[in-house]
């Protein structure tokens, strides 16, 4: 079963999505900046439900870019790579 984050990450990306894609598109003009990771490219293992979500993230992004291309909206995945913090500890 997912943690609440990995839920999170999944249906944020899809809500603010559907509430702000809209209007951009009828303004023609706008952005979207969702936050995947480099786990969405490879699986990771024991991190298998945190990594699906950031490849639904970065797969979503995509599918929304190639829609939303020919209205002058641009939408972005950002994929950073490992940080150093004391997430682990």
């Amino acid at each position: 079963m997912p943690r609440a984050s990995e839920s999170v990450d999944v249906a944020a990306v899809v809500r603010l999505a559907r509430a702000f894609l809209p209007g951009m598109i009828a303004r023609r003009s706008g952005g979207i900046l969702n936050v995947a990771s480099a786990i969405a490219f490879q699986p990771a293992p024991y991190q298998a439900v945190y990594g699906a979500s950031k490849a639904f993230v970065l797969s979503f992004s995509q599918a929304l870019w190639a829609e939303a291309r020919a209205s002058g909206v641009a939408v972005t995945a950002l994929c950073p790579g490992p940080t150093r913090t004391g997430f682990v500890d």
